[in-house]
């Protein structure tokens, strides 16, 4: 067992590793450049999608166009907020009001998670809590967010709570990530004991995480983190 720094609180220590790494920022980050990287086949796959969806055999012209228009109008939100021409300042604004035309125009759309995503990564870099938790909301509560999506929009908004001191409100968010995404839901339950200085609670949880092994790639973090609990 590595020894602590002397004087240093067992947190502190564990607080430098990944066990207290924000999801919010660590995760939105991660699911907007996973999307940039893959957005062409994310884009005409949902686009693909709209269409059975919406399919009917009277009405399948219309929802066919409907569904590229969509696809086609999130894309131009993406190239003015990937801009390489403009300012970077110009770039975030133009597509901040793509975005928000885009959420705006179809609130419906199976896109329109990821555009929320997208704005409040925007508000995050600009440090607005508030609009932060508004758009990871409309992500949460979004009937078409894949489990994924809502997984990482939770977390963000437990993240929130957990900075402000309300513990049974970041609690009850954990409690709703999706089952498929339980090692995120763990992990976040760990840093929340830690922080309400319950460290059996965390190492509790922790060993949960540990013990799903391959399942989640968390788990080594999870093993690494047990080792800096007293």
């Amino acid at each position: 067992m590595p020894k602590e720094k002397k004087g240093a609180a067992p947190t502190e220590a564990l607080d430098k590793k990944t066990l207290n790494s924000d999801p919010l920022q660590t995760f939105l980050f991660r699911v907007v450049d996973y999307y940039d990287k893959h957005r062409k086949w994310v884009v005409l796959g949902v686009a693909a999608l709209l269409v059975v969806v919406l399919g009917g055999v009277g009405a399948w012209q219309i929802n066919r166009y409907l569904a590229l228009q969509q696809a086609e109008e999130f894309y131009r939100a993406e190239k003015l907020y990937y801009g390489i021409q403009v300012a970077p300042a110009e770039r975030k604004e133009k597509g901040h009001q793509a975005f928000v035309a885009f959420v705006e125009s179809h609130s419906r759309s199976a896109l329109t998670p990821f555009a929320c995503m997208y704005l409040a990564r925007m508000a995050m870099e600009n440090n607005q809590s508030e609009e932060v938790a508004q758009w990871l909301t409309r992500v949460a509560e979004h009937g078409k967010s894949p489990d994924g999506l809502v997984a990482i929009a939770l977390s963000g908004l437990a993240k929130l709570r957990e900075d402000k001191g309300q513990w049974k409100e970041a609690q009850d968010y954990y409690k709703d990530i999706p089952d498929s995404y339980k090692d995120l839901q763990l992990k976040g339950q760990a840093r929340l004991a830690l922080a309400q200085n319950q460290p059996e609670v965390a190492r509790k949880r922790l060993e949960e995480l540990q013990a799903m092994g391959r399942e989640s790639a968390l788990s080594n973090d999870a093993a690494q983190s047990l080792l800096l609990i007293p």
